[in-house]
């Protein structure tokens, strides 16, 4: 019960998840791992990212630290 655009985001969402917790991502910023997932900005990266998870990318990076 989701449509195409929540299912990509869903996957863009894992993959963010996987590059902020991974320490090899470490000295990349917020908005190259956003393009990196295929978002265009950093704006929609954060909205999508804190709708799917509860936390901003920012948020979600410092409990992974």
């Amino acid at each position: 019960h989701t449509n195409f655009y929540d299912l990509v985001n869903g996957y863009r969402v894992t993959k963010a998840k996987h590059m902020l917790g991974d320490p090899q991502f470490n000295h990349w910023n917020l908005l190259g791992i956003a393009e990196e997932c295929g978002f265009r900005s950093k704006s929609v990266f954060n909205s999508v990212f804190k709708t799917k998870t509860g936390l901003t990318p920012s948020e979600f990076r410092n409990l992974a630290d």
